[in-house]
């Protein structure tokens, strides 16, 4: 069995995972969420429900499972990180001081009819290979040669909601070097051909300051 590090593909899984979690009854992005990213990140419901942004919910995570341990091999969902042990690995996407869990962030492929990779905000599933977010956005008709390039999904689908394309990685540090080439070949692919860089308005190299991050 190929380990994850390996680039094995999972998006099979996590487009069951997120298409089972949208068609459970009740909402698939609970209320509480909705408002937290409205309030803090000036998101509409519109772009919410575009991005296919869903809840957490350990309830609804284990009914979602269980179907998903009827339909792929134990060892590629605990691989995808979805499960461990045969149960739900909700260490990544379970929030303990949150009853609805943490956000859960799909990253659909360029025509939006596959979930590449599936992240909570800042936490992802272990071992699995980072992936570039809004690549939606590419395979639309209003794309330009031009794209804004962040750090953080939430600030790319607020550009998004804005009308400018945007794509996003997870974190700076945690993209450079080992994962750069799937940005550079997905830029070249899509033909685009100015990127503008928007970083987080952080000051890193003062010590003194919460942010800070030693080289």
């Amino acid at each position: 069995m190929t380990n994850p590090s390996d680039g094995k593909d999972f998006s099979d899984i996590y487009t069951a995972f997120i298409h089972g979690l949208q068609e459970l009854p009740g909402d698939s992005l609970v209320h509480r969420h909705v408002k937290e990213l409205k309030s803090k990140r000036g998101l509409h419901i519109e772009t919410l429900k575009d991005a296919g942004l869903v809840s957490g919910l350990k309830e609804r995570v284990a009914v979602v499972v269980r179907d998903l341990l009827a339909t792929f091999p134990e060892r590629d969902l605990e691989d995808a990180g979805i499960t461990y042990r045969g149960m739900p690995s909700l260490r990544w996407m379970e929030d303990e001081s949150e009853p609805a869990g943490k956000i859960i962030i799909p990253y659909w492929n360029a025509s939006k009819t596959k979930v590449l990779y599936i992240r909570a905000h800042k936490l992802g599933p272990k071992g699995v290979p980072l992936q570039v977010y809004g690549q939606h956005i590419l395979g639309r008709e209003s794309q330009t040669d031009q794209i804004v390039l962040t750090e953080g999904e939430y600030k790319a689908l607020a550009l998004i909601q804005s009308g400018i394309p945007a794509l996003a990685v997870p974190g700076i540090s945690s993209f450079a070097g080992k994962y750069l080439h799937r940005l550079k070949e997905l830029l070249g692919q899509h033909r685009v051909r100015e990127v503008v860089i928007l970083f987080d308005n952080e000051v890193k190299n003062d010590p003194s300051l919460p942010s800070f991050k030693a080289d």
